[in-house]
């Protein structure tokens, strides 16, 4: 049975990248540490900070985690999702540009892939949405 959804002030608010290359590959990054989702692959990004808007926020976070400046963003998406211990705001961008190479600084995996040979069921759960959106817009 779903439980409904958490007010938004009991949501964390978190913000995603997803990096297109010119020829429509994506990037996504392997989910790292000791949390329930390990192993799993997801847009690159985090959690936004009290005193940050939401494009600071991308940036600081694509910037830790995989290397880059971001040089345009365009707001895409924005889910809610309810995982069993929390409730999360996802605030999904498109970058199509950026400075630098994208690495994984924080020991996790990046792979390109085609957008039309994304495995959903590979990503987060609360990523997965995405995948369908991808393919109707880009």
């Amino acid at each position: 049975m779903r439980q409904p959804l958490a007010p938004d002030n009991h949501r964390i608010v978190v913000v995603a990248g997803i990096l297109i290359e010119k020829n429509d590959n994506i990037l996504l990054t392997e989910r790292v540490g000791d949390t329930q989702f390990v192993d799993h692959w997801e847009f690159p990004g985090g959690k936004v900070a009290k005193d940050e808007t939401l494009q600071q926020a991308l940036c600081r976070e694509l910037a830790e985690e995989i290397g880059i400046q971001v040089v345009d963003a365009q707001p895409f998406r924005t889910l809610d999702h309810d995982y069993a211990d929390r409730s999360v705001r996802l605030h999904f961008y498109l970058v199509r540009s950026w400075r630098g190479i994208p690495a994984g600084r924080e020991s996790q995996r990046l792979r390109w892939v085609s957008r039309t040979n994304i495995d959903a069921d590979s990503l987060l759960p609360a990523d997965r949405p995405i995948v369908e959106a991808l393919l109707a817009v880009c």
